[in-house]
């Protein structure tokens, strides 16, 4: 009966895997398609081209498709923005984990709603407008920094919960005010969790179109995924294009969670203080 068990458990778990190979049919589809020609391109079948054109695709895709431009804006926005809402988030989160009272739930409850409420275009096209960060990349990282610091704080608050708070008596006797204390001893806990809303705010800030495509007018700041829409308006029957573009865009978030997923899980499952 056990090897009957185990056989099934095994039959499944080939099932389980042989089904989750069916998400690379898209980016598969993606990458072919950039190698054929337009004529090819435009029948969108999962096949091997006739010919490879990889060498021409991709070198009318970095002339005519600002690649270096669009890269360099995204890298600026996407790292500003992450390193901005973990520190904000973190600080915010130790806070509140931390001292117990009316301002802190205040403060968790209220952050709370930013996971929920809905930007507001106009209100924030003003302010931007009012502090002459409207159409620059520094705008751009504020209103990210705004939307997904409250997403990080949830998960830092959880995390920190479990680190005990005998280590913070122990800090706090050695002569450990509580800024060093959280840079020294709580923080470098922390790094399962940091990575784990490192990744997610990597994702969400890189795949992002919509903010840009609001608070950019000027396109020598828009980001890949703007550039897509922009470069379908040249080639919009040019497929090998088009797909050659997105997968350029999508290649870094690709490896970085192929590169962290293991953080995201272990940072989800892990504990602070182990043994």
């Amino acid at each position: 009966m056990g090897k009957k068990t185990r056989g099934l458990n095994r039959l499944v778990e080939l099932g389980l895997w042989a089904l989750s190979l069916i998400i690379f049919i898209p980016y598969l589809l993606v990458v072919l398609t950039s190698a054929k020609n337009s004529k090819e391109a435009g029948l969108f079948r999962l096949s091997f081209p006739s010919e490879f054109h990889i060498f021409e695709n991709y070198q009318t895709i970095f002339e005519r498709g600002h690649i270096i431009q669009g890269f360099i804006n995204s890298v600026v926005v996407t790292f500003g923005s992450l390193v901005l809402v973990l520190a904000c988030a973190a600080l915010l989160s130790f806070y509140i984990a931390r001292v117990k009272g009316k301002f802190s739930d205040f403060l968790y409850r209220f952050f709370l709603l930013g996971m929920v409420a809905p930007i507001s275009l106009v209100t924030t096209f003003n302010v931007l407008k009012g502090l002459n960060l409207l159409n620059t990349r520094l705008g751009i990282i504020m209103i990210f920094a705004g939307i997904l610091i409250p997403f990080a704080m949830f998960i830092y608050v959880g995390f920190i919960k479990t680190i005990p708070r005998e280590m913070d008596e122990a800090a706090t006797i050695d002569g450990c005010g509580p800024y060093r204390m959280f840079a020294v001893i709580i923080f470098p806990l922390m790094k399962p969790i940091t990575f784990t809303a490192a990744i997610l705010v990597f994702m969400n800030v890189w795949n992002d179109s919509q903010i840009p495509l609001f608070f950019l007018n000027d396109n020598q700041y828009w980001t890949m995924p703007l550039n897509i829409y922009r470069f379908y308006g040249y080639f919009r029957t040019d497929w090998n294009y088009i797909f050659g573009n997105i997968l350029l865009t999508t290649l870094p978030v690709f490896i970085i969670y192929l590169v962290g997923q293991r953080f995201m899980i272990e940072g989800m499952t892990s504990g602070a203080v182990k043994g």
